[in-house]
């Protein structure tokens, strides 16, 4: 059985990984420049936070809407 500190850390080293995907994503977009990788990381955290943001919400959503008129059949 996992522990919750396992399931956090596997976690976040899975957020991690959205966010270098993502940071090197933004800097082959911006034309491979050097030097600017603390922006492209910053970049990237932001957005990837901001889909797990968006994730968590829809999830909330859809179990408060699940409560109020119960499992589909």
């Amino acid at each position: 059985m996992k522990t919750r500190e396992h399931r956090e850390r596997t976690g976040a080293n899975r957020a991690e990984e959205k966010v270098r995907r993502q940071a090197y994503f933004l800097w082959q977009q911006s034309g491979c420049p050097a030097g600017h990788e603390l922006d492209h990381w910053l970049a990237a955290k932001e957005i990837v936070q901001h889909r797990i943001d968006e994730a968590q919400a829809h999830r909330q959503q859809r179990e408060r809407e699940v409560e109020l008129v119960g499992e589909p059949n």
